[in-house]
C-alpha cells in the first residue's frame, strides 16, 4: 500500500497462514506508526518531502538524451493497448546526474499504455557492470529484469510481477546466482484514514 505517497509493506501471513498474534500486532503497530507519523508531519515537513522526492527523480529527465527509441508496433497489456518501445543506449550520451550513469549500461524494452502514457512493461538487460549501494552489490552485464503491471479496478495500474535473473557480487566477495520471482495479487481498495484491525473468532 501507499502510506503518503511512499510505499509500505506489511505482512499479512506466511505460507498461507495467518500471523501468530504476537507478530500481527507487531505488524500493526508499525503500520499505526507510519500513518501516525505522516499525520504529524507540518506542511513544511511535507514541502521538503515533495522537494526532495522531486530532486531524486531529476535523472529520469535525462531519459530522452539517454536512448534511441524505436517503435515496434502495439499489444495488449492487461486488456488495453499499448505502445512497445524499443530503448537502445544512445552513443555519445554523457550523463549530468550520477545516477543517469546505469542509463548506459542498459537495453530495454517497455511497454507504453496508450490511454495514459502509464508504463505498464518492461524487459531490461545490464550491458555493463551495475553497482548499488556504494558498490555494495554488482550485477554482471547479461543479468535481465521484466516487470509487469495490471489495471485494478478498471482504474489503477498496480505492480503484477517482477522477475530478476542475474549473476551479482555482495562487497566484491561473494559470488550470488539470484533468480527472483516477486507476484502481486489480491488488491483492494484502501483509504489513508482507515485501519486495519485484527479478526477474531467468537
Amino acid at each position: 500500500m501507499a502510506v503518503s505517497g511512499r510505499p509500505f509493506e506489511r505482512l499479512l501471513a506466511r505460507n498461507d497462514q495467518p500471523l501468530p498474534e504476537k507478530e500481527a500486532r507487531r505488524e500493526q503497530q508499525r503500520f499505526d506508526h507510519e500513518v501516525g507519523s505522516w499525520q504529524r508531519q507540518s506542511e513544511a515537513d511535507r514541502a521538503k518531502v515533495e522537494r526532495e522526492r522531486a530532486e531524486d527523480r531529476k535523472f529520469i529527465r535525462e531519459l530522452p538524451e539517454a536512448f534511441v527509441f524505436r517503435l515496434l508496433g502495439v499489444e495488449n497489456v492487461s486488456g488495453q493497448p499499448a505502445w512497445v518501445i524499443d530503448a537502445e543506449p544512445k552513443a555519445g550520451y554523457r550523463p549530468a546526474h550520477p545516477r543517469a550513469r546505469m542509463f548506459t549500461k542498459v537495453r530495454a524494452k517497455v511497454w507504453i499504455e496508450q490511454a495514459t502514457y502509464h508504463w505498464v512493461k518492461m524487459d531490461a538487460e545490464a550491458l555493463d557492470t551495475l553497482t548499488f549501494g556504494f558498490g555494495l552489490l554488482r550485477i554482471a552485464p547479461g543479468g535481465t529484469l521484466h516487470f509487469e503491471q495490471v489495471r485494478v479496478n478498471s482504474e489503477i495500474w498496480l505492480p503484477s510481477r517482477v522477475l530478476i535473473h542475474a549473476d551479482a557480487r555482495l562487497a566484491l566477495i561473494k559470488k550470488l546466482r539470484a533468480e527472483i520471482d516477486i507476484r502481486y495479487s489480491d488488491y483492494r481498495k484502501f483509504q489513508s484514514d482507515s485501519q486495519i484491525i485484527e479478526a477474531r473468532e467468537n
